[in-house]
């Protein structure tokens, strides 16, 4: 969550809805119960390499656009 810049509930709730989607698996953590390990989805990977193609093919290689464009996105 704060690699991500939210707070672990909205976290916790952007991961409960990948998994209903089937982009992720949530299982138990081997050495501590409190935690939950993470891992993408066959399903998951295909819809990352669909968004990463579409983000390509929609935005410019332009390293100052993509600066703006990520202050603008940071700020909301």
């Amino acid at each position: 969550a704060r690699t991500a810049r939210v707070q672990p509930q909205t976290m916790s709730r952007t991961l409960e809805r990948a998994e209903r989607d089937g982009l992720v698996e949530r299982t138990p953590h081997p050495e501590d119960g409190r935690r939950r390990v993470v891992a993408v989805t066959e399903a998951g990977k295909r819809a990352w390499d669909t968004a990463r193609h579409i983000e390509r093919e929609v935005l410019p290689d332009d390293p100052d656009l993509r600066r703006r464009l990520l202050q603008v996105l940071r700020s909301t």
